[in-house]
This record gives C-alpha cells, sequence and structure tokens, in this order.
C-alpha cells in the first residue's frame, strides 16, 4: 500500500490538489498514469520485449524461451503466436513471483499483435500502454 499512497501523493502534486482530494480518476484521466497493477504488468512486458530482442542482461534473456525453441512445437499452430513457455514453479507463493513466471505469463496473455517480433520498442511501448488502459474501463 506505500506505493499506492506515494503515487497518489505524487498525483496531488502535480495536479495540485489538496491532500485529502481523490486522485484515482484524475490519475488515470488528467494525467494518463496506469494504476499499480498495470504498471507491473507494463514493467513486466516491457522488459520481456527487451529479453527477447537482445537489449536484457544473458541471465534474463534465458528465461524467455519461445515455444518454437521446444522440439517439435514449431510446427504447431500455437508457436505461431510469439508465446513463450511457461515454466512450472515448485512452491506456490513465491514460484509464480519471479522473472521466469511471471514474465512469461504476462507476455503470453497479450493480445497477439503485441507480441509480434518486428515490433519496434516505441510502437510496442504505445500499444502496450493503450491495451492496459482499455482493459480497466
Amino acid at each position: 500500500m506505500y506505493v499506492m499512497s506515494v503515487l497518489h501523493a505524487a498525483a496531488r502534486l502535480v495536479i495540485r490538489a489538496s491532500s485529502r482530494a481523490l486522485v484515482s480518476v484524475a490519475m488515470r484521466n488528467v494525467l494518463y498514469w496506469l494504476s499499480f497493477p498495470q504498471r507491473v504488468t507494463f514493467k513486466l512486458c516491457l522488459l520481456t520485449y527487451k529479453c527477447l530482442h537482445g537489449l536484457a542482461p544473458e541471465f534474463l534473456s534465458r528465461c524467455c524461451v519461445p515455444l518454437t525453441a521446444v522440439p517439435g512445437r514449431p510446427r504447431l499452430r500455437s508457436a505461431d503466436d510469439g508465446q513463450l513457455i511457461l515454466p512450472r514453479t515448485s512452491t506456490v507463493t513465491l514460484g509464480p513471483r519471479a522473472f521466469c513466471s511471471s514474465g512469461s505469463a504476462s507476455w503470453n496473455s497479450l493480445p497477439a499483435y503485441l507480441r509480434h517480433p518486428d515490433l519496434t520498442m516505441g510502437a510496442f511501448k504505445r500499444q502496450l500502454k493503450t491495451v492496459l488502459f482499455v482493459s480497466v474501463s
């Protein structure tokens, strides 16, 4: 909750609202800021994009394995979607929070046109933010 209060305080400062004003709606409609869960999804998907395009450190890039890299999978229709392998986790609480799991899960939840390999980073960021804004409405 600390992150939310800092985000709301920053929004109040930017729009010059009183300290008791509700700013959730203003954050979205005036400032065009994503809410906290959407910001996490945005950052995860952007980092996954960088891993797939060779712009991230090697230790993170090894976590992002396309389905086409698995023997026998390149011929399947699901391999054309640009999805990543979602590794199994041994723990229920911490396993899905690791980048290897959460990054792949966030990436696979994107529409197919956002997972296209020819998309530039600028276009990817703009379209991803649009998708995340629309998903809340």
